[in-house]
């Protein structure tokens, strides 16, 4: 059994909850496809009872229930990415924002809707051979925000 990870430490245990994540999501969607008849999903009772589905009642049931309660909601992200330079790597300055409608009294005509973009979240991203991203905090973080503000014509104040 491997080394516990100290699941407050996000960085250190994101991987491990991903596939955690994951392999109940796929546990779930396939009782709920195929319950427990052959050929379909085989769980064991102490699975079933990890997933919150009691074996006696009508698992398939129970799997799209709590499918359909796993999801809280269905957030949209817009991200802009701004393509740094050119020739050599590709570098790019990433604004992950969410958006609303704009309330600012102008016209709310459903066929042109007007957003407004909050910068949820920064990266800086190199690909060369390969890829990496890193977020941008602080100082660094602002600098690339009033550069985005100036060439992003949505994110302008």
């Amino acid at each position: 059994m491997g080394a516990r990870v100290d699941e407050t430490d996000a960085r250190a245990y994101v991987a491990t909850s991903a596939r955690d994540c994951v392999a109940d999501l796929g546990d779930l969607n396939e009782l709920a496809n195929y319950g427990m008849i052959e050929g379909g999903a085989t769980l064991d009772p102490g699975r079933l009872s990890a997933l919150g589905i009691d074996p006696e009642g009508a698992p398939e049931d129970q799997a799209e229930e709590r499918l359909h309660e796993l999801s809280l909601g269905v957030d949209v992200t817009t991200t802009f990415e701004v393509v740094l330079g050119a020739g050599g790597p590709d570098r790019r300055l990433c604004f992950e924002c969410d958006r609303d409608l704009d309330r600012s009294g102008l016209d709310l005509t459903p066929a042109y809707p007007r957003y407004v973009y909050e910068i949820r979240r920064v990266h800086f991203r190199y690909s060369w051979s390969g890829s990496a991203e890193v977020e941008l905090t602080g100082s660094d973080r602002e600098v690339a925000e009033a550069f985005g503000r100036r060439v992003v014509p949505e994110l302008a104040d």
